[in-house]
């Protein structure tokens, strides 16, 4: 087997995952609503599309210096050619500045990128604070006025299996196949204290 293709081959198909894991992320709807509402997209959610990425991006560094050692004589007859070198440095430093200073077209990238996630149903989805489904099961049911048991208790009723009450919502949704927001509003639902606006969030930070 030829070395120079397996990097190749490597390359082209890493340039692919790159490219869906890019639309994906470029698309997917904010980070809490996604995390709170347990988006998918083909079966796999926020943080498996993530990892997926970043996978992808180390391994196309390797194989891109691979590459680079591979046609280092090539690359280096490039190299000499100072037109090319110009034109090349020049068009890459436009979109390093034009990234920095959010200019045309980087800006129109970035702009159309805030469009498509913000039509998102975000207001309906909204968590309650930041990073909800990171919150404790017993923690969760302190805000809410319940007891740990009760909150148990309410869970179980409706079919969601929970090991613990230390457990947090995240894990629980991940073991039940249901998102956060729903354990939420199930227990939000047996409240007996009035739930704080969304925009407060002293009382989580000292719990949190």
């Amino acid at each position: 087997m030829s070395i120079r293709k397996f990097v190749s081959l490597n390359l082209f198909f890493i340039l692919i995952l790159l490219i869906l894991t890019g639309i994906v992320l470029y698309i997917m709807p904010p980070g809490r609503i996604a995390y709170w509402t347990r988006w998918t997209f083909l079966g796999l959610d926020k943080e498996a599309w993530d990892n997926l990425h970043i996978t992808f991006g180390f391994l196309f560094i390797i194989f891109g210096l691979w590459h680079v050692y591979l046609n280092w004589n090539l690359l280096w007859r490039y190299l000499q050619s100072t037109n090319l070198i110009i034109f090349t440095t020049l068009f890459n430093l436009f979109f390093i500045v034009a990234s920095i200073k959010n200019w045309p077209p980087v800006n129109w990238i970035i702009n159309l990128e805030e469009k498509i996630k913000n039509s998102w149903k975000v207001n309906k989805f909204k968590p309650p604070f930041p990073h909800a489904e990171l919150l404790a099961l017993n923690r969760l049911a302190i805000r809410l006025g319940l007891s740990s048991q009760e909150a148990v208790n309410i869970l179980e009723r409706n079919g969601i299996k929970v090991d613990s009450p230390n457990e947090t919502l995240k894990e629980i949704s991940k073991r039940n196949n249901i998102p956060p927001y729903k354990i939420y509003e199930l227990l939000k639902a047996h409240t007996r204290i009035k739930i704080p606006q969304r925009g407060n969030r002293r009382g989580f930070r000292k719990n949190y």
